[in-house]
């Protein structure tokens, strides 16, 4: 699984008779942390696509991803956790916390892990397993007969003039707009239940234009108002598609190539204006943004002065607090601490913030962390939604510890002058570039 020289403890078997078997959680817990002897410690909660949306870490589909102190206690991993694009995600966890050498480290052990289980226990797929089944099949055509039905009605409606009309629209509009919208709502409900054979082309594009007169296509009668006339396509490859199916399919596909070609250029050219408009913006020492000139752009960099690049929470937060915090409590054990009570710990905060080295501190920095605090003293929101997550009985913050407080308050400002000082940090190195 990594380095051959590494040591690794291997845990309590999960069963121990009649042999001794571990289980996958088990597995990559060890993949985390092999040894005693490494400090990494991650605490983190992701939830999967497939969580139910209730229950925590008792979802029935195992959806809800804990980690505690580097054990895996729940979940079935997925992209939300192995992902890239995830602030909260495993390795961007790691990367931040610790360093890119542990992120890397466990990213090596899991590549040759997998590498080595797919080249022991290979699969096949056929034509077999995708074929859809008759309740399948069922469902499908009960979801076009609906649709189909839906659109009768409207273009019933639009011959009568009874078509309700949206502020800007005539009838004509109105019929296209209201048609595609009932087709397009049809495509996601298919795709939401794994259904993936319907296929409508213009679920995000008005229909396709008439290529002959008063028609799409000469199959069709002119002046058609029906959405297989429209460039609909209801069938895929397995089933078959019909002969203008077809071709509206294709149509869709040359038209993809050609945004392709042409977006690519627009973007292109776009980016270098971007590029050359600011090129000569940089920020100055004192978190001004300047030109050559010396005219100021900006009297503090995006407001804040830190990057936005490195920010973990959402809305611009430095840090993901409700997952700092579970933290705290997993790696600070209580012992004996002085606990506070939830007006003792707010007091505690503010006197903290109120010092000279923390004057410089912008509001963006300071009310997120304030305001997590008055949540925190509060038992029926953020603290009750960690414990319902969790399952952490009792109450989470009756008695807090002055040094959990401590401890994340080191913390937010260990980050805020990282991401502060940053800024002094590529200045530098681009001062040194240039003798």
């Amino acid at each position: 699984m990594g380095d051959g020289m590494e040591s690794v403890d291997l845990p309590t078997p999960a069963l121990i008779k009649p042999i001794e078997l571990w289980t996958g959680k088990q597995l990559f817990s060890v993949l985390i942390r092999p040894h005693a002897h490494m400090k990494v410690f991650v605490n983190l909660t992701v939830l999967e696509k497939n969580y139910s949306k209730s229950g925590g870490t008792m979802c029935p589909n195992d959806g809800f991803v804990y980690f505690r102190n580097s054990e895996l206690v729940c979940g079935q991993l997925g992209k939300a956790t192995l992902g890239n694009g995830n602030k909260d995600g495993l390795f961007s966890v790691l990367l931040r916390d610790y360093n890119a050498h542990a992120a890397a480290s466990c990213m090596n052990r899991l590549a040759k892990l997998s590498a080595r289980w797919i080249g022991n226990h290979g699969f096949s797929i056929g034509i077999d397993d995708v074929e859809p089944g008759g309740l399948l099949n069922h469902k499908k055509k009960a979801r076009m007969d609906e649709g189909y039905e839906k659109c009768d009605n409207l273009i019933k409606d639009y011959n009568e003039g009874k078509l309700e009309l949206p502020p800007g629209c005539d009838s004509a509009q109105a019929l296209e707009a209201q048609i595609t919208e009932v087709l397009s709502k049809i495509r996601e409900t298919t795709a939401n239940s794994d259904d993936c054979v319907c296929w409508p082309t213009n679920s995000w594009r008005s229909a396709y234009p008439n290529g002959f007169i008063d028609r799409s296509l000469p199959h069709f009668p002119r002046k058609p108002k029906t959405h297989s006339a429209k460039g609909f396509v209801a069938n895929s490859f397995y089933s078959g598609l019909t002969a203008t199916e077809f071709f509206f399919h294709t149509m869709g596909g040359r038209e993809g190539l050609v945004d392709t070609a042409v977006k690519t250029a627009d973007t292109g050219y776009m980016s270098r204006r971007l590029i050359k408009a600011l090129e000569d913006l940089s920020v100055q020492y004192d978190y001004t943004v300047r030109n050559t000139s010396g005219g100021v752009v900006q009297f503090l960099y995006g407001d804040d002065g830190m990057d936005p690049a490195k920010m973990e929470g959402e809305n611009g937060v430095p840090l993901n607090l409700e997952r700092l915090y579970m933290k705290i409590k997993a790696t600070c054990p209580a012992r004996r601490h002085e606990n506070l009570s939830p007006s003792e710990a707010k007091k505690e905060v503010y006197e903290r913030l109120s010092k000279p080295d923390t004057t410089h501190c912008s509001n963006k920095f300071k009310n997120p962390l304030l305001g997590f605090f008055d949540e925190l003293s509060k038992p029926d929101t953020t603290i009750a939604r960690i414990n319902s997550r969790i399952h952490c009985w009792g109450s989470l913050m009756k008695n807090v510890m002055r040094r959990t407080i401590l401890v994340l308050l080191r913390r937010m400002m260990e980050r805020y002058l990282e991401l502060q000082l940053e800024l002094l940090e590529l200045k530098a190195l681009e001062n040194q570039e240039l003798r």
